[in-house]
């Protein structure tokens, strides 16, 4: 087994949120360029994190694919923090992550992500016998196997998923990912579980075999081991179950060889270096809050790998019956430059006959953090939203951005919208011009017509204060606000915050306001 490690990670800088999930997390950047998840303690199980190292480990023993993660320490606010960084495993510009759930959406538009006893074996199975067939079907029987050895309580929706090109090639199993509540991780010192005279066997077995799974049989949740007896009816559990259990075998003695003041001991930081306070919407947020509607419609947008250009594939919006998504605006000039549908969205539908639902689509509530998050005051604060419990706002100022696909969502406005309520835009075309690196947070930039741009004769230009170009509006947004200043409409930019996602970092995040 490889060498346990434990980094230090002050010096890596972080780049973005990660929103999925309950745990406080963000994405940093190594010296060396690579993109890592940095994950937060729970309070109350101080030694996942170490365990999750270890579990992934132990898959890469026994010959899964599994990510890359080791424990780690960094310093913020003047005291030490421990946690857990896990090294991005694809290639963002040719692939991206395809959720479980969205995997299952792609199959039945009618499947509830949120109803979670209906992610059942049979709809997997039928799910990655579609994608991939039989060498899906191996992949996940093992990561079955695996969790069953190791007591993984939480193969839930999210938990597995498929790498996907974005343009042509084969679909492949995502490598394991987040193992965290196995190995007993709820267990803290002193549990009579963990001390053989205190827990005799058969209490142990009874332990074990109420461990959950994270499946459902389609009314109710399962456990481990009725997922385990469904699974072993698979042929590619029938044909390979011998030799997995075999290399699990040679590697059980590990967990004895642990020392009891080694690895797995994660003391968590103060809780409160953990969990901020809850924080309040700004004096300024709360005033621009008065002006502005409640959104209700997004563009979803897709960045071109080659050189960044940004393109409106379709929309996101909510009405009386619920929400919508349509196809449309630059999709053809998108699926040129290697656009490929999205996967729960396999249809061309157009924007006069959109898909629907009754909650939010995967693809898009996969993007909005979960309340439950010790940071969610903060995060919401940092993206200046006022109703959090809005998820199109939400996504319109966060961008929806991820680090596992090249989707972004911005706030629609009518070409005909008179900017009476603020919008916010992120720069576009910054990497061709220099003006840019000399805006700081709350700086004016300028607002300038460019009625000669060969690809865009609405396009309005954004000027650092120094007067070098810094890029341009969204060209989303030219139309609109080309007509206000070419009516003599005042118009004020401030820069607010800038982005910091690879091949992104440095974009900047505009206000536009009428002056008043």
């Amino acid at each position: 087994m490889r060498p346990w490690e434990e980094f230090e990670v002050s010096s890596w800088p972080q780049v973005l949120e990660e929103n999925r999930g309950r745990r406080v997390k963000a994405w940093v950047q190594s010296p060396t360029g690579t993109h890592w998840l940095r994950k937060e303690p729970k309070e109350s199980r101080p030694y996942e994190l170490a365990i999750e190292a270890l579990a992934l480990r132990l898959a890469e023993e026994v010959g899964l694919v599994a990510a890359n993660g080791s424990v780690c320490t960094w310093q913020e606010q003047g005291s030490e923090k421990r946690g857990l960084v896990v090294e991005l495993f694809l290639d963002r510009d040719r692939e991206q992550l395809i959720l479980g759930s969205t995997c299952l959406r792609r199959e039945d538009a009618a499947y509830d992500p949120e109803a979670k006893w209906a992610h059942t074996l049979a709809r997997v199975r039928s799910v990655l016998d579609a994608a991939g067939g039989s060498r899906l079907l191996v992949a996940f029987a093992q990561l079955l196997a695996f969790d069953a050895w190791i007591g993984n309580a939480d193969r839930h929706q999210e938990n597995w998923g498929t790498i996907e090109p974005t343009g042509a090639g084969d679909s492949r199993l995502a490598p394991m990912y987040d193992p965290a509540a196995c190995l007993g991780a709820e267990l803290l010192d002193g549990d009579r579980h963990l001390n053989e005279t205190t827990c005799p066997a058969e209490r142990l077995l009874r332990y074990a075999g109420r461990c959950p799974s994270g499946f459902g049989d389609g009314s109710s949740p399962i456990s481990l081991e009725q997922a385990v007896r469904e699974a072993a009816s698979w042929p590619e559990w029938q044909d390979n179950v011998r030799a997995w259990v075999a290399a699990f075998a040679q590697r059980d003695g590990y967990f004895r060889s642990v020392p009891p003041n080694g690895p797995l001991v994660m003391a968590s930081s103060a809780p409160q270096a953990i969990r901020p306070s809850a924080a309040r919407p700004s004096a300024s947020l709360a005033r621009e809050a008065d002006l502005a509607p409640s959104i209700d419609r997004l563009w979803v947008i897709w960045g071109e790998p080659d050189d960044g250009t940004r393109r409106v594939i379709g929309e996101l919006w909510r009405d009386a019956t619920g929400f919508a998504f349509g196809y449309g605006h630059d999709l053809a000039k998108a699926k040129a430059k290697g656009f490929r549908l999205l996967a729960e969205f396999p249809q061309e539908r157009e924007l006069s006959s959109p898909y629907r639902s009754s909650y939010l689509f995967a693809t898009f509530a996969q993007r909005i953090p979960s309340p439950k998050r010790g940071d969610f005051p903060r995060v919401m604060q940092s993206w200046g939203v006022t109703d959090p419990d809005n998820p199109l706002e939400v996504l319109a100022r966060s961008g929806g951005i991820q680090m596992t696909d090249r989707i972004e969502l911005a706030e629609h406005r009518p070409k005909a919208d008179d900017l009476r309520a603020p919008l916010l835009v992120r720069i576009a075309g910054m990497k061709k011009h220099a003006g840019a690196v000399h805006i700081q947070v709350g700086d004016t930039v300028t607002l300038m017509r460019e009625p000669d741009n060969a690809h865009d004769e609405k396009a309005t230009m954004i000027v650092a204060p120094g007067g070098e170009k810094a890029g341009y509006v969204p060209r989303q947004y030219s139309e609109t606000i080309a007509t206000l200043l070419d009516e003599g409409v005042q118009l004020e930019a401030t820069a607010i915050r800038q982005l910091g996602v690879p091949a992104d970092v440095g974009r900047w995040v505009v206000r536009l306001a009428r002056r008043p």
